[in-house]
């Protein structure tokens, strides 16, 4: 079961709830310094919509959700590349040391191949995104083996950095091999790759 665990979290039809707060005088390690919910939250929010106008798939009461154009105000972040992932678990807590890390480690980078390896469509739109987010999204689309599409609309601090960042991971011909289209803002409204 435990090789599936990452599907329960990461499945476009679940909703994830965080419980990020400690209610008033807990004693306990914080919410975003434990290993295991650092995993859990990140694979929720791999190919999970960030949609305003339907019920949140990470549901989070200390993240205040917004409306309009950018209604998703970051609250989706990108992929984050498996070793990324690594080092910023190996600096959180785990209840079983060493061993938890290098497990959840792994189980982040099969999720990211089994979620994003399957989509014919990505979908990241209304995140609040900027350069930065679709840099770190492009160092993640070679385990986006079967994507065709990508949707960024919605998206408007996404500048000419992020989308150089995004065009140079996609020269590599292991980053996202069937891309043809990509919908965005700027600077036409359909890329095609």
């Amino acid at each position: 079961a435990l090789d599936k665990m990452g599907s329960w979290y990461a499945h476009q039809l679940t909703t994830t709830f965080s419980m990020s707060v400690a209610p008033a005088g807990a004693s306990t390690t914080a919410y975003g310094d434990r290993g295991w919910t650092t995993f859990e939250r990140r694979v929720s929010q791999l190919v999970k919509a960030s949609d305003v106008t339907n019920w949140r798939t990470l549901a989070d009461a200390s993240v205040v959700r917004t409306v309009g154009p950018c209604g998703g105000g970051a609250y989706i972040e990108p992929p984050m590349h498996p070793r990324a992932f690594a080092a910023a678990l190996a600096r959180k807590t785990f209840t079983n040391g060493r061993s938890d890390c290098e497990l959840v480690a792994g189980l982040y980078h099969d999720t990211l191949a089994g979620s994003l390896g399957h989509l014919d469509t990505l979908v990241y739109e209304n995140c609040g995104w900027g350069d930065e987010e679709v840099a770190r999204l492009a160092e993640a689309l070679e385990w986006a083996r079967e994507a065709t599409k990508l949707v960024l609309q919605g998206n408007p601090r996404i500048g000419r950095r992020g989308y150089a960042a995004l065009a140079a991971a996609l020269r590599d011909s292991r980053a996202a091999p069937k891309l043809r289209l990509i919908r965005a803002d700027y600077p036409t409204a359909e890329l095609r790759a």
